[in-house]
């Protein structure tokens, strides 16, 4: 016989191990007592704390008597350091942790390991038949838990991702399929575009060229200063000022004879159309230049003289 605050019982292998912070002690009773009345053993403290030992070794004796581990979980219960190493132990025993959410409490930063991917059962304050039967299926193996809290709404919002990140795939996909298969061939003298297949040579017919005939432009020299007894006479519409006192009036006297002017540039130029491009083309006449420094430039390199 094992006693109890309660009352006298006897002891016999457990089914539950109920774990709860201290003022939640009236609710886990509560719990206790319920599942006790549907044929389940359940270890609970303080009532089943003999004084053969200390407190932390009767609690090990229940964790390991006890194939089901129950968290009455609260507010206090997400804060208590006695209720995590409650866990802790049950989860080194690989015991079967259900959570019982009261009022959809979070588990907090202290129960979020050991809840994480466990069968909830939510919990009202009031303990209830209809809570206490679903309670008993699940701990006797059945499927009528109930998620976490704030998991269905974070369910949803994944799935909703989903879609609209399948609906962005597919609408993508199609648009490069009509821009794959709806491009217009590319037009006479652009070129091929990227991507388009290119004929073979061995069937092209060679390109047909115009040459249109050569233009001869010729230049015509700038007409010549007249000159007369070495002066050079003004622009035609500059004129001097007559009648000014110390402006002698006429041509205006230069010492050296006018500049030869220069002789005539002949170009040649042709046009030719070649895969619908009009090209330009100018001939250049033939002749040598010099490269390098010219004798006696004093501002060239040894290696650049001629």
């Amino acid at each position: 016989m094992q006693r109890s605050g309660w009352r006298m019982i006897p002891r016999v292998p457990r089914d539950v191990f109920i774990s709860h912070a201290s003022v939640d002690a009236e609710l886990a009773r509560a719990i206790c007592e319920g599942l006790e009345r549907r044929g389940l053993a359940c270890w609970i403290a303080p009532r089943d704390v003999t004084s053969e030992g200390t407190y932390g070794a009767e609690i090990v004796k229940g964790l390991r008597e006890c194939p089901v581990f129950l968290i009455v979980l609260t507010g206090a219960a997400a804060q208590s350091q006695q209720v995590e190493r409650e866990a802790e132990r049950a989860s080194h025993y690989q015991r079967r942790i259900i959570p019982i959410s009261v009022g959809h409490t979070e588990p907090g930063e202290r129960l979020e390991f050991y809840t994480a991917g466990r069968q909830w059962v939510a919990c009202t304050a009031t303990i209830d038949d209809t809570f206490l039967d679903r309670l008993v299926t699940v701990v006797r193996g059945g499927q009528v838990g109930l998620p976490p809290p704030g998991r269905p709404r974070r369910a949803s919002r994944n799935l909703l991702i989903g879609i609209a990140a399948a609906i962005v795939i597919a609408v993508g996909a199609v648009g490069v399929w009509f821009a794959t298969h709806n491009q217009s061939p590319p037009s006479s003298g652009q070129g091929a575009a990227r991507g388009a297949t290119v004929p073979d040579p061995e069937r092209v017919r060679p390109a047909t060229t115009t040459v249109a005939p050569a233009a001869t432009t010729s230049v015509p020299p700038a007409p010549a200063p007249s000159t007369a007894k070495g002066v050079v006479a003004p622009p035609p519409n500059v004129d001097r000022p007559a009648g000014k006192p110390g402006l002698p009036s006429g041509p205006i006297p230069h010492t050296a004879a006018a500049a030869a002017p220069p002789p005539p540039v002949t170009t040649t130029s042709s046009e030719a159309v070649v895969n619908g491009v009009r090209l330009r083309f100018v001939a250049l006449p033939a002749g040598t230049y010099t490269m390098g420094c010219s004798p006696g430039d004093d501002n060239c390199a040894d290696d650049e003289r001629v």
